[in-house]
């Protein structure tokens, strides 16, 4: 430079001169030092101490521009003026980094005036530092942390003080033609010890040589936002105690003792621009060590103090806001420290992760995440502040950064799209709503339609109860639990069972997704299956005292199924499934009585409350008349196909059964002997009987004792005993009765076992006597009624009148016959005259 010799270091190029020892040098020099006189009230001729520091810089007005031998360019008021809108533009952080300067003034002393004393203030930027109260490690002070950081270089020494600090400043500016301005920040500085990279580079011989300080600092923007002051992402500047008008990408500002270029426009950095005389490997290794080391120290301790300074509200939505993006920083230095912050954050022991709640500070390793699978799930961000009082909620570029340090790590502490659908769908979690699940099942189902992911869904969600159903509200299902709606064996399930996806979830996707999951169709039904269903409709029959109407529904159901499952060839039932089926009690009851059935008689059914029974205790409904009144009988309305070949119903009642039920109806028609109902029943009852007589389960013998001697053969309005009837009636339009009966034709079919009743082909002429002999016996000397009377003239004028003279002697010598008198009476023929 001009100073040439004077300067005796070049490394610290310039002239220190101390005016109270060589105060001959104010007059030597009067020229360069006159232009001080009075401002800021400077007098150097009295000999006292100036409390301050004043610069004078070389303006050149046009004139001395021509003539200078330094530089030909004026320094006009425009550019006077650019230069203090430039200061103006970094005012809030021009002294955030500065160690005793805490206020800068601009002063402009106007055209014509005469004296210093008479500037005006353009500008004027203060910093005032608040009192933090921190415990330690932050209770030092800045200045006392940079002290021991140099003597610590200087003399080798090992510090025992902290090598932390921290402090909240705020920096106000105040501009003539602007409202004033104010901004707080909080910093937070460190200094490496011997025993790390940085400080033992900046002990050994070079780094003392070069005066190396192992110091960085960060910054950091407080916005008051509620009652608090949060962290506020800035565009960040690179300091070396001043800035260097080089951003970083950052978010916040960084300041250290840097290795800087010679015009102060950035730090010694391979990559950088930079002049050959600044390519010094040692500086390009030492700005390396600073920003990967003390840099991230600075950074992991200023992080740790939010839960201090900022408190709990909100934060957990603002601290990663000042978090490195590796995208946004501007150069390899930047991207180093970024790659060196988030490997510290888990080497370290700093507890830099807030918890979504804002109530916890963690360590990254006790921390827990959202996966990226996860994080495409609705409302998972708020179902695991819920369920995880550890969950983290991170920006996608931290999350990013931090799988780029430790892959193992972070896939631990994910959890997983699977892992949080299960604990929502967890039988234990009853407090999440219903909407929530109920968007987040929607979201599985349509990812699963996805081919990508069928295979890793398929095994979860068929075992989770994550589809809502038709019941009860919040109730879910596994979808092999599930019913198709549109299906045969849908009708045998209620919607209170919960078996049937929500109308919400009924659309044809997710239906073919349901599907595939497990959910099941007619043709996934087995006996065993339809056993269940069968003891089921049997509860809601007894639970519900159903009517006959909705029983009947309900088996109809239920045998439907059991068709459909029959039809399919593989599916047989076993021995053990068919006895089982046999036992429940859900086929309907035929509660009334059929037509043509007597209205007095008892009908069993009517009796049956609920109107159910099972398979072994019914008859089908052909054998209504046969065993009504003392059995149960299955009501017509029931499909019969499952009922004859599963379940057997009796078809064919057994001949003991069927002769109870003729007992009664002979009883019955003994008290009401004007039915008519009564003889067509028992006309079924004896056909019945004559088959099982036929093929030999029916003896007649112990039958024959049952009867006794009561009438119990129909023939018109009359029960006869056996031997009133004869099939063989030569007499064509003649009756005898109520005495003598012709079989009638319905009974035809069963002559074998009226036969070996007594029923006999045709009458004797010892029979007719003996109508008249009990006619006789009945009325005795009364007057016959009109059909008595008939009877005793039939059988004389056409019966005994059509014997031979000898058949006539033969019965007269063995009996006497009754004869009719004129006055209608019976009489034996000696009694009688003829005049």
């Amino acid at each position: 430079t001009h100073l040439g010799d004077h300067i005796r270091n070049q490394s610290r190029p310039g002239i220190r001169i101390n005016l109270f020892k060589k105060s001959h040098v104010i007059t030597t020099f009067r020229d360069q030092f006159s232009p001080y006189k009075d401002v800021f009230e400077c007098n150097m001729d009295d000999g006292r101490r100036f409390g301050g520091t004043l610069f004078r810089f070389p303006f050149r007005a046009v004139e001395q521009a021509k003539r200078s031998e330094v530089k030909n360019e004026p320094y006009d008021r425009k550019r006077v003026t650019r230069a203090i809108q430039s200061l103006n533009s970094v005012a809030c952080e021009l002294l955030l980094f500065l160690n005793h300067v805490k206020s800068v003034s601009l002063f402009e002393l106007q055209e014509r005036a005469k004296h210093p004393r008479v500037m005006k203030q353009l500008l004027g930027i203060d910093l005032q530092q608040l009192d933090l109260r921190l415990e330690s490690p932050f209770c030092i002070s800045r200045s006392k942390l940079l002290n021991e950081c140099k003597d610590t270089v200087l003399t080798g020494k090992r510090s025992s003080v902290s090598s932390t600090s921290a402090s909240i400043v705020d920096i106000s500016v105040a501009h003539e033609k602007e409202l004033p301005l104010s901004r707080r920040w909080l910093r937070c500085a460190c200094i490496s010890r011997h025993n790390q990279s940085a400080g033992h580079i900046a002990q050994g011989e070079d780094g003392r040589q070069r005066e190396c300080m192992p110091f960085a600092e960060t910054a950091v923007e407080l916005k008051l936002t509620g009652n608090s002051w949060m962290p506020h992402p800035t565009k960040g500047q690179v300091f070396c105690f001043l800035s260097l008008s080089q951003p970083s990408g950052l978010p916040f500002h960084v300041n250290g003792c840097f290795a800087v270029s010679s015009n102060r426009r950035g730090l010694i950095w391979h990559d950088a621009e930079i002049d050959k005389r600044d390519s010094d490997t040692f500086q390009q290794d030492w700005n390396s060590c600073l920003v990967q080391e003390t840099l991230v120290l600075a950074f992991l301790q200023m992080l740790q103090l939010f839960q201090r300074v900022c408190g709990s509200e909100n934060i957990a939505t603002r601290a990663f806001a000042i978090w490195p993006d590796r995208i946004l920083v501007s150069n390899s230095i930047w991207t180093l420290f970024t790659s060196s912050f988030y490997d510290s954050v888990f080497q370290t022991a700093s507890k830099v992760m807030c918890t979504a709640n804002s109530m916890q500070w963690l360590h990254v390793k006790d921390a827990v995440f959202l996966s990226n699978s996860a994080q495409s799930l609705p409302h998972s961000e708020a179902l695991m502040s819920q369920l995880y009082h550890k969950y983290v909620e991170v920006p996608e570029f931290v999350k990013v950064a931090l799988f780029r340090s430790n892959e193992a790590g972070m896939n631990r502490l994910c959890v997983s799209d699977v892992t949080l659908v299960k604990l929502v769908f967890g039988d234990d979690n009853q407090e999440i709503h219903r909407d929530v699940k109920y968007d987040l099942a929607t979201e599985l189902l349509r990812q699963f339609l996805e081919e990508s992911n069928r295979q890793r869904l398929l095994p979860v969600l068929q075992n989770l109860a994550f589809v809502p159903v038709d019941a009860v509200d919040d109730c879910f299902r596994k979808p092999t639990d599930l019913i198709y709606p549109d299906c045969i064996a849908a009708k045998c399930f209620s919607p209170a069972e919960g078996r049937f996806p929500l109308q919400r979830f009924r659309n044809r996707l997710q239906l073919a997704a349901l599907l595939d999951l497990g959910m099941r169709k007619d043709n996934n039904f087995t006996w065993d299956d339809c056993i269940e269903r069968s003891e089921n409709a049997e509860s809601l029959c007894r639970l519900s005292a159903c009517n006959s109407d909705q029983c009947v529904d309900r088996a109809n159901r239920v045998l439907r199924l059991m068709e459909h499952v029959e039809k399919e060839k593989h599916r047989y039932i076993t021995a053990a499934q068919k006895r089982r089926l046999q036992k429940v009690m859900f086929l309907p009851v035929m509660t009334d009585r059929p037509n043509c059935y007597p209205k007095e008689m008892d009908w069993y059914g009517s009796k049956q409350t609920p109107p159910i029974a099972c398979a072994l205790s019914l008859f089908r409904e052909t054998s209504k008349y046969l065993v009504g009144s003392g059995q149960l009988v299955l009501d017509s309305r029931v499909r019969l196909s499952v009922v004859s070949t599963i379940l057997n119903v009796c078809n064919n009642p057994p001949p003991n059964i069927i002769v109870d039920h003729l007992m009664l109806a002979l009883d019955f028609r003994r008290q009401h002997a004007a039915d008519t109902c009564i003889g067509k029943m028992v006309v079924d009852i004896l056909q019945a009987l004559g088959k099982h007589e036929q093929d030999g389960s029916l003896p007649i013998d112990k039958f024959l004792d049952r009867i006794g001697d009561r009438p119990w053969i129909p023939v018109e309005h009359y029960l006869v005993k056996p031997c009133q009837l004869a099939f063989d009636w030569p007499w064509m339009l003649l009756k005898f009765t109520p005495y003598l009966f012709q079989v009638p034709d319905e009974l035809h079919t069963i002559k074998p076992f009226l036969q070996r009743c007594g029923v006999r082909e045709k009458f004797g002429k010892r029979d007719f006597v003996d109508v008249l002999r009990l006619i006789f016996e009945e009325f005795q000397s009364k007057r016959l009624p009109e059909n008595a009377l008939n009877c005793v003239h039939t059988i004389l004028s056409q019966v005994i009148a059509s014997w031979s003279r000898p058949e006539r002697m033969r019965l007269r010598g063995d009996l006497e016959v009754p004869l009719p008198s004129t006055q209608e009476e019976l009489f034996l023929a000696s009694q009688l005259v003829y005049d």
